[in-house]
């Protein structure tokens, strides 16, 4: 299996992608041969990956997604060692799976369901974003063999039910690995695999958060409470292999509220981020509310 490099954050969890919503027309089947599985997707995906112990303590996961706007179409897979055996240790992959895409504080689950998909395991989870209510990230976690995808959207709360969501999430089909594929899959080298990692990782809003270690919050300038300023302003960083903010730009949000966003956000410290158990970089970005 050929590792891809990370292009694209999650906004998963999903995390924090967006796509603007395009027209039926628009729309083209993305097949993946490494992943094993085809979609329906509003454009062309970009590839990317998490690292390994995000999803999974022994495998890097696999991310197709499309985002533009404020909607996301995401698909992310990764491998488990064996064939889950029962039903309880399908459970607590499940849950291992929901509990990363809710461990942000801004993340809350609203709904979860189990239920059969194309005769494979599967379960529905429901997320809202505190930071921006307008919109939920919907999952389906699906068990393939050994190997378990999430198909997500991040769409509008009041576009839940539209049908370009459930066109998507219909049209998504995979196949178990087979013998030779699962053999290839456990004699994966770990030099390969260092080879493959790349030294700086782009992380969704939601991972970057739950790897901070010291949050600070930036103090209202003066002359932006004066003027009535408010707003949110978002600072792009780059962390280093240690833990620490190495760079920070504002990159949206009021002016006069963006110095003391980037001050803020320097301040903040990282458990050190590990793929494959080579030291990297993460990038991210932060989103600090400034309230009159």
């Amino acid at each position: 299996m050929k590792l891809v490099r990370l292009m694209l954050p999650l906004l998963i969890c999903a995390t924090s992608a967006y796509v603007q919503a395009q027209s039926p027309s628009d729309w083209k089947e993305y097949s993946s041969a490494e992943g094993k599985f085809r979609v329906l997707m509003p454009g062309e995906p970009t590839k990317g990956m998490r690292y390994k112990g995000e999803d999974s303590p022994d495998s890097v996961t696999y991310i197709i997604n499309f985002q533009s706007g404020k909607q996301a179409w995401t698909v992310a897979y990764f491998d488990e060692p064996v064939r889950p055996a029962n039903a309880e240790a399908i459970k607590k992959i499940f849950d291992r799976t929901r509990n990363y895409r809710t461990r942000s504080e801004y993340h809350k689950l609203v709904s979860e369901r189990e239920q059969d998909f194309s005769g494979y395991p599967a379960r529905d989870i429901k997320v809202r974003f505190d930071y921006d209510k307008t919109r939920v990230e919907l999952t389906r976690i699906i068990l393939v063999g050994q190997r378990v995808y999430e198909v997500s959207v991040v769409t509008f709360a009041d576009k839940a039910d539209a049908p370009d969501v459930s066109r998507y999430f219909d049209s998504f089909k995979a196949e178990p690995l087979t013998d030779e594929e699962i053999k290839k899959l456990n004699s994966f080298s770990a030099a390969e695999n260092e080879k493959a990692v790349p030294r700086k990782i782009r992380v969704s809003r939601g991972v970057l958060e739950a790897y901070a270690t010291k949050k600070a919050k930036p103090s209202y300038p003066p002359e932006a409470r004066s003027a009535g300023v408010s707003g949110q302003v978002e600072v792009s960083i780059l962390v280093s292999e240690q833990g620490e903010v190495i760079e920070a730009q504002a990159i949206s949000g009021p002016m006069e509220l963006r110095d003391a966003s980037v001050q803020a956000a320097r301040e903040w410290k990282f458990k050190p981020a590990r793929l494959s158990d080579i030291a990297v970089k993460m990038e991210g970005t932060l989103i600090f509310g400034f309230k009159l």
